[in-house]
């Protein structure tokens, strides 16, 4: 099972199955230990979502798209 979370902010499930798509670089200081830890995150892809999703269609069983068009 594949499963996307868009929009993760600190909701970051880890394990094989989930994959965290958000946009927190800008928003976290360099050298800062959150920063440091999201990048150490083997699954975690940075990406803008207005910009499309960068998978292909059919990628994953299922998406989690929570609290992200407030």
């Amino acid at each position: 099972m594949k499963l996307l979370n868009v929009g993760a902010g600190s909701i970051r499930p880890q394990g094989e199955a989930w994959w965290n798509m958000d946009q927190l670089h800008w928003q976290l200081p360099v050298g800062s230990p959150e920063r440091r830890k999201l990048d150490a995150e083997p699954r975690y892809r940075e990406h803008d979502i207005t910009k499309g999703l960068p998978f292909k269609d059919d990628d994953f069983d299922g998406v989690l798209f929570a609290h992200c068009l407030e």
